[in-house]
């Protein structure tokens, strides 16, 4: 018969012991990932989308919760890359009795939600028992809400909580992560097992029965006891590996915390030994992966035993690498570890045929040693010179010999010499100082000295008559005296830091003044009436005035600033923090024009040189007047409200571009730069005669409106022009104008047989004011037509009531007296 040790039987009688509760008492089983997923399995349904272990808010934004609802871990779902309708399962071990109910926690925040489910097996089936779609909860900080189901008759032992993302297919449904905490499962007593072959009772990693041996996750154990590891521990954060790689990536992992060289660890449904740990969030397998895993939660081995107290205190724990700990876990590299005393019966080390004592280096580490004078046994202890005592046998005592150690000294040594033997007399041998010369024989007072001697106490002092006589000479300013003479005079040389052609650097603690300004500044100023250069930086703490001897600001500068061109933009210029504030003075070879660029930093780590407002207008009436840098204002009053209004201005032609730049091509106007304040684009002038063409006309005509001559731009140019306009004018010959609050013309101009009109506020150039009507007609044919200001509700153009206008002449209505004589032109204003 096979007898199991005493240690073996008791663990096996206690496991049984345990097992065997009350039949009417329920059992609670607590899940709160707070170590582990506790025995339950995260099941991939669909690629690699799992549920992982997870603290703190998830990776995405406007989706998941803050935190969990108890303790730091919780599981969720990552949906992001995920959908449409991907699947993942956490799923229950088989419980040893039916379920009797269930409670947990669900986070649901996202407006891509998808469904969560809770099923359970009937033995046969997966049966629907709870179901969720959608968001419900609408922010990371909300509540977790609580749901309790009860299972009392179903006949489930296993569990499920599934979780699926959104169906929709359209890309971005990200915010869909769901989460699970704290649940609580509560069964019936578990039954009685037969005295047959247990069987599997963990979804494949529970206890088993053979005869004789019990195994833990090992199905045919072949020990009394046998514990197989499940790699069921997850381990914090996501993974990622590539296809054919061994490398792992990792994102919110502890590598070095979790993790030893030649642990086993699971990636998907691959198992592999890490063969290296570079960081937290690097490490090496032993082999490659066959598929790769992305977004992933890889497991490893946990303790394969641990034996508590009741007060939860570790007593007895095994880790994964078959270390043993006894009142605590442990440590990284003990094969035993103890928390406490330990007693040792017979203690023998491996490899030592003899060990004469146990000594422990820095460390603690205890290895056979030696005493350093170790030769053999002592057999006598004699006394010594200078001692008294000793023996053969026994305790073995020595004593000072007081006669010869006190006896007193009776010789000397003269000067020079020190002793160097004592004999038993107390006679003394002597030896010469290293330092000794012979005897001095005499004292003689140098330059600058007097007093001295031969012989006795000698003194030596200063003579004052030669060190305290006045100088009667100088040296020139960047010059100091190196030599005073006797008589007074004094040999000059160069200063080491500072000359009239200085080069190299010169520190001061008060003022450095240069030249002979007549009121030179405070203290640790520098004050030049002349040229100040300096090859290398000239460094400044307080202001710096140039032209002004009392400057109010860092620099402060009375007089112009020239910048000198210099070339080039280069990069290597304007890549880093303290190159940012630069600017460049560039001069283009092709046109001639000069434009001022600077430094600015565009990014985080991003510096670029940009173009200044450098834009003047140029040109003249021949070529037409626009931006220096080409490009075109939308209307006249673009060159002045764009404050670029210098350079060759004032009335005359410019090009205009209403619609910007891509559109339409921009086209030559005339514009008046005078008129109250200037600015407006000229679509019209006449001078009275019949034969001229109408305001709304489609025929363009060249003459200059600023010359007094008939001008005219055709529809499309006048709509575009009112498209950017806000108020139009009509200017007389004589400096007199009409001003109204409204564009000239809109887009039914280009249309037939329209005759649109607008309510306006029209004032004069005398200050007058009036509300009236201003529009056009052209009923009779497209090409031709009338346009108006009135100030009745009537619009006949041939009426007598139009404000300061003619009516009497036959085809134009907008002129006073002799028409003939008039001049007259519309203008519009943005």
């Amino acid at each position: 018969m096979k007898t199991s040790p005493p240690s073996i039987r008791l663990s096996i009688i206690l496991l049984l012991t345990l097992g065997a509760l009350p039949a009417h008492a329920d059992v609670q089983h607590k899940l709160d990932f707070e170590s582990g997923l506790g025995g339950w399995s995260a099941i991939k349904g669909t690629s690699y989308f799992n549920w992982a272990r997870w603290r703190g808010g998830t990776h995405s934004g406007h989706t998941g919760p803050a935190s969990a609802h108890e303790g730091s871990y919780y599981l969720y779902l990552e949906a992001s890359r995920n959908y449409p309708s991907r699947t993942a399962y956490l799923q229950s071990p088989e419980f040893g009795a039916d379920l009797e109910s269930i409670s947990f926690h669900y986070h649901m925040y996202g407006a891509h939600m998808g469904t969560l489910t809770l099923e359970g097996f009937d033995g046969s089936n997966w049966i629907t028992l709870w179901v969720a779609t959608g968001e419900s909860h609408k922010s990371h900080g909300a509540p977790w809400t609580r749901e309790q189901i009860t299972l009392s008759g179903k006949g489930v032992r296993q569990i499920r909580f599934k979780g699926a993302t959104t169906s929709k297919t359209i890309s971005g449904q990200y915010r869909g992560d769901m989460a699970i905490d704290y649940v609580t499962v509560t069964t019936g007593a578990p039954s009685e097992p037969s005295t047959a072959l247990w069987s599997k009772t963990d979804a494949g990693n529970g206890i088993y029965y053979a005869p004789g041996n019990v195994g833990i996750g090992d199905n045919q154990p072949k020990a009394d006891l046998s514990i197989l590891g499940n790699l069921s521990k997850p381990l914090t954060g996501y993974v990622g590996i590539p296809k054919g790689s061994p490398y792992v990536t990792g994102v919110g992992t502890r590598f070095t915390k979790e993790l030893r060289v030649g642990d086993s660890i699971r990636l998907g449904d691959e198992v592999f030994v890490v063969a290296g740990i570079a960081s937290d969030i690097a490490l090496t397998l032993d082999a490659t992966h066959t598929v790769g895993a992305f977004n992933a939660t890889a497991h490893t081995d946990s303790d394969l035993l641990t034996v508590e107290t009741g007060a939860e205190v570790k007593s007895l724990v095994i880790d994964k690498s078959g270390n043993v700990g006894i009142g605590k876990a442990p440590d990284a590299g003990y094969q035993l570890d103890v928390r406490g005393a330990a007693r040792v019966d017979a203690l023998k080390l491996a490899g030592k045929a003899a060990c004469e004592k146990l000594q422990t280096d820095a460390s603690g580490t205890v290895a056979c040693g030696k005493d350093a004078d170790s030769g053999g046994d002592i057999t006598g202890v004699t006394a010594g010179s200078g001692l008294a005592g000793g023996g053969s046998s026994g305790a073995v005592t020595l004593n000072v010999d007081t006669t010869q150690i006190q006896k007193r000294v009776t010789g000397t040594c003269p000067a020079g010499q020190s002793i160097r033997i004592i004999d038993a007399a107390g006679g003394v041998t002597c030896e010469t100082d290293a330092n000794s010369g012979g005897d001095i024989t005499g004292v003689t007072a140098g330059a600058g000295l007097s007093g001295g001697g031969v012989s006795g106490t000698v003194a030596l002092r200063v003579d004052t008559a030669q060190i305290q006589k006045r100088v009667s000479a100088g040296c020139p300013a960047g010059q100091s005296i190196r030599v005073i003479e006797e008589s007074g005079g004094v040999t000059c040389e160069a200063d080491n830091g500072i000359s009239a052609s200085h080069t190299g650097d010169f520190s001061a603690t008060g003022s450095i003044k240069a030249g002979s300004p007549s009121s030179p500044g405070g203290s640790g100023d520098i004050i030049a009436a002349d040229d100040l250069m300096a090859e290398g930086d000239l460094i400044v703490k307080g202001n710096v005035g140039i032209g002004t001897a009392t400057p109010g600001a860092k620099l402060d500068i009375a007089g112009d600033i020239r910048i000198f061109e210099q070339g080039s933009l280069l990069a290597s210029d304007c890549d880093e923090v303290p190159e940012t504030g630069r600017i460049r003075y560039l001069v283009d070879a092709n046109t001639n024009i000069g434009t001022f660029h600077g430094c600015i930093q565009s990014g985080a780590s991003k510096y670029i040189w940009v173009t200044l407002n450098n834009t003047f207008i140029r040109g003249d009436n021949t070529s037409g007047r626009t931006y220096s840098n080409g490009t075109h204002a939308r209307s006249c009053h673009g060159y002045i409200s764009g404050e670029n209004y210098y350079g060759a201005t004032g009335d005359g032609v410019y090009w205009v571009d209403p619609d910007g730049a891509g559109g339409s091509a921009p086209f030559k106007v005339y514009c008046d730069m005078t008129t109250d304040g200037g600015g407006w684009t000229i679509v019209y002038a006449a001078t009275g005669r019949d034969s001229e063409q109408a305001m709304v006309s489609d025929s363009e005509v060249a003459g200059n409106p600023l010359a007094f001559q008939h001008y005219n731009l055709n529809r499309g140019k006048k709509v575009a022009i009112s498209s950017v306009s806000s108020h139009s004018i009509l200017v007389r010959n004589n400096a007199t104008w009409l001003k109204w609050n409204h564009a000239l013309f809109d887009n039914n101009l280009l249309a037939t047989n329209k005759h649109p009109h607008y309510t306006v506020s029209i004032t004069a150039s005398n200050g007058a004011k009036a509300s009236g009507y201003a529009g056009w007609s052209n009923y009779y044919n497209l090409g031709g037509g009338d346009y108006g200001v009135v100030t009745s509700v009537g619009f006949d153009h041939h009426a007598s009531a139009y404000y300061h206008l003619n009516s009497g002449c036959a085809n134009h209505y907008l002129y006073r007296d002799l028409c003939a004589m008039a001049f007259s032109a519309i203008h519009s204003h943005s």
